[in-house]
């Protein structure tokens, strides 16, 4: 199928150029207003497979990712807020070809407390917060819309000081529903895990992050057709 531009997750590239434009002149000049204020902004390959109680057969994509965010942090960033976006904005390949393509979307808020920062470079940080997903498919005849719900993310870090570099690891666990009373622990859940490796000052340009990320998605709502979604993706972005 021919690849099309989809303009949520191009509203969202324009939403964090924006941010772009108003936090890197304030670094650069010094300006102590946007203090504890850093953000990123980038893009990523994605596969993705549905499956459906409904469909015959699953349906799988290959899609361009954009995404972006915003985060603020305390002194020695012990504590740290965050808002996060991401959405397929060009798709390369979609089979079955004749089943209409999935456009995804989605949203998150987190806080995090940092723990066990050791000489070596290790530290420990816990993460909650909550987030929002949904595909958008013509005719709705598959796929998943507007579910919600916590999530908690445990993640550990390395830091090597003399090369400024960062790497990371997570786990995520998610119970997500359409509404709260539909919210279940162990039937409607994502899960996912990841590794990112963070290089920061780098001849004194912004830091860049590469990320891998799998995530597998079960939705098992009364009433609802059943839904697991499998995802792989690896993405570069550059902070700010």
């Amino acid at each position: 199928m021919r690849g099309n531009w989809l303009w949520p997750g191009r509203l969202w590239c324009v939403l964090c150029l924006l941010a772009c434009s108003i936090l890197a002149p304030s670094r650069a000049f010094g300006i102590s207003y946007f203090e504890g204020w850093s953000g990123h902004i980038g893009l990523g390959g994605t596969y993705l497979r549905i499956h459906q109680s409904t469909l015959d057969q699953p349906v799988r994509q290959y899609y361009l990712t954009a995404k972006g965010g915003l985060r603020y942090a305390f002194p020695d960033s012990i504590i740290e807020f965050s808002a996060n976006a991401f959405g397929s904005i060009y798709h390369f390949r979609h089979i079955p070809s004749q089943k209409a393509r999935a456009d995804v979307l989605g949203y998150n808020i987190r806080g995090s407390l940092r723990f066990s920062h050791r000489p070596s470079g290790w530290f420990l940080r816990l993460t909650g917060g909550v987030y929002t997903l949904q595909t958008t498919v013509a005719g709705q005849i598959y796929g998943i819309s507007n579910l919600v719900g916590p999530q908690g993310i445990v993640s550990i870090h390395q830091k090597w000081k003399k090369r400024s570099e960062t790497l990371s690891f997570y786990v995520k666990y998610a119970p997500i529903a359409s509404k709260l009373s539909q919210l279940n622990l162990l039937y409607s859940r994502e899960a996912a895990a990841g590794m990112s490796v963070q290089i920061s000052n780098w001849r004194h340009r912004p830091p860049a992050y590469l990320n891998i990320d799998y995530s597998s998605l079960n939705i098992r709502i009364t009433g609802v057709p059943a839904v697991t979604v499998r995802s792989m993706s690896v993405g570069v972005s550059l902070g700010f």
